[in-house]
């Protein structure tokens, strides 16, 4: 089965999105990184500076936890 991702011309996509977003998340906004994949230090680098601008996004702070139980 395909997943295709649907970009908002008003998403921003972050490194932590480009690092850490799982393939299977229907939310995620650029391609997923496979489990084995993933850069697990320039990912949890990444994600934090992420969250911290924007502690608020779902999305960033589910990443974050991704690349944390890796």
């Amino acid at each position: 089965m395909a997943f295709s991702v649907a970009l908002s011309a008003a998403e921003n996509i972050t490194r932590c999105d480009e690092l850490t977003a799982h393939p299977l998340d229907p939310d995620r906004i650029t391609t997923g990184v496979g489990t084995s994949a993933v850069q697990l230090d320039a990912a949890i680098a990444a994600c934090l500076e992420a969250t911290d601008k924007d502690p608020g996004n779902a999305r960033l702070r589910y990443q974050l936890a991704r690349a944390l139980f890796y």
